[in-house]
């Protein structure tokens, strides 16, 4: 990810190959595990070109990129995950979510889930940026259209209350 003085080069739907990170739930191509990348910490910034080919049905959420093992309540379940909504979820179907396990401020294990109010369309090539910063209590989302052309970036700020270890877990 370029730094904030670098601009990042224009993404569109044509620049992105659609067969490149194909993933399907319960199949071989499920996901791709990086076993070496380096943690992330407290302050951290996602950023992916996705397609959803659909919501899944329930409440589950689709993941977009992850490092956490979907427990909440040790030490090593410490993470975070960046994903989409499904259609019986307690928020609007198909919102961008980041859900993180951390330390609160009485040095306890958490879980929190932080909704951006912005939804992703199904069948739509998007742009997606979660920055993560448990310095400043705060979530960026920035989503942007990339089927339209001159579509502007969808931007929402949400608050949260953990404040670090994100990156202790196993």
């Amino acid at each position: 990810r370029p730094s904030a003085d670098q601009a990042a080069p224009a993404l569109t739907a044509d620049s992105v190959p659609v067969e490149a990170g194909r993933f399907h739930e319960n199949t071989a191509r499920e996901r791709l595990l990086v076993r070496t990348a380096p943690r992330e910490g407290d302050d951290f910034t996602i950023e992916a070109v996705v397609k959803l080919d659909s919501l899944d049905a329930a409440s589950a959420v689709r993941v977009i990129a992850s490092r956490w093992n979907g427990e909440r309540l040790s030490l090593d379940s410490h993470g975070w995950s960046l994903g989409v909504t499904g259609k019986k979820s307690a928020f609007k179907a198909g919102t961008l979510i980041v859900q993180l396990v951390g330390e609160d401020d009485n040095a306890n294990t958490a879980y929190e889930v932080i909704p951006s109010g912005l939804e992703i369309a199904v069948g739509r090539m998007h742009h997606v940026v979660a920055r993560v910063s448990c310095a400043e209590g705060t979530v960026n989302f920035r989503v942007r259209d990339l089927s339209a052309a001159e579509s502007p970036p969808r931007t929402a700020t949400a608050k949260l209350s953990l404040v670090g270890k994100l990156g202790a877990g196993a």
